[in-house]
């Protein structure tokens, strides 16, 4: 399996930020990059400390049992 490196995850969330200009969930990242969400919180983490990302309030979606829910949802700023 090739290695994925950072500047690709960038590249790919900033098309996830063109497609859906509200931001993404980590769900959604973790669907995106093939990564475990584990990863992605703490690469959002990151983002966030560095001024490059921010919470965009919380997205409404369906959780594995069925019930509605609300994930918290992030956007690129650099």
């Amino acid at each position: 399996m090739p290695k994925i490196t950072f500047d690709e995850v960038l590249d790919e969330i900033q098309r996830l930020n063109d497609q859906q200009p509200e931001g993404f969930t980590v769900k959604e990242m973790v669907t995106a990059t093939g990564k475990t969400p584990e990863w992605c919180r703490s690469q959002i983490g990151g983002l966030i400390d560095d001024g490059k990302a921010v919470y965009n309030g919380r997205k409404k979606s369906t959780a594995i049992d069925g019930r509605t829910t609300h994930r918290p949802v992030y956007k690129l700023t650099a």
